[in-house]
């Protein structure tokens, strides 16, 4: 197997089994739009969590002893304990995009199938997903709702819903469209939002 970072810990803060729970569904989610060929070249994917490491996740694939393919994530256990709506929103399906396209011979980095696939899953198709990118330049946090709970949205989610809609997946892997009627007018500060998360 193929080693990403190796200061590996164990998967002790609560929010671990949130990302275990959310890797899961949007499995279920895959299936649902990429099909069984696609998700079944993927014996399994594991999940590990690491202390030091400049990104909030990383992954690849690598082979099993009997030579099946196996996706690897890592998650930043320090972004899971403090930024977990983020890491489950957008870095989860970021990822697992990338085990996907690997598995199956397609983009092996941010190339247009990835992207794609990666909006597909309900990610944002952002290039990288250290937190600086993926939601540091926004301050503010806006609250969306649909039939499967609540989305705090950042500024350009929160117009792109506004404008053509966002496509995004909720914590039971259920598909919903955010539109600007899903907007309710409640804004939080990004800081305060995490720290309900934390």
């Amino acid at each position: 197997m193929i080693a990403l970072y190796t200061s590996v810990v164990e998967p002790t803060h609560q929010n671990c089994g949130a990302i275990q729970t959310a890797v899961t569904n949007y499995l279920t989610h895959a299936r649902r739009v990429l099909g069984d060929l696609a998700v079944d070249k993927i014996k399994d994917v594991i999940i590990e969590f690491y202390a030091k490491g400049a990104n909030a996740a990383v992954a690849t694939v690598g082979e099993d002893e009997d030579g099946t393919t196996v996706g690897v994530i890592q998650f930043s256990m320090h972004h899971v304990r403090t930024r977990i709506h983020t890491m489950i929103r957008q870095v989860v399906p970021h990822e697992l995009a990338h085990v996907i396209c690997m598995a199956n011979g397609w983009d092996g980095g941010h190339g247009k199938i990835w992207k794609r696939i990666c909006k597909m899953l309900g990610g944002n198709g952002a290039t990288f997903n250290t937190m600086g990118v993926v939601d540091g330049r926004y301050r503010w946090a806006y609250e969306a709702s649909c039939g499967d709970g609540v989305f705090w949205l950042n500024a350009a989610q929160k117009r792109q819903a506004m404008t053509e809609g966002l496509e995004c997946v909720g914590l039971s892997g259920k598909d919903h469209r955010l539109t600007a009627a899903s907007l309710t007018g409640n804004i939080k500060p990004i800081e305060q939002l995490y720290a309900i998360y934390a």
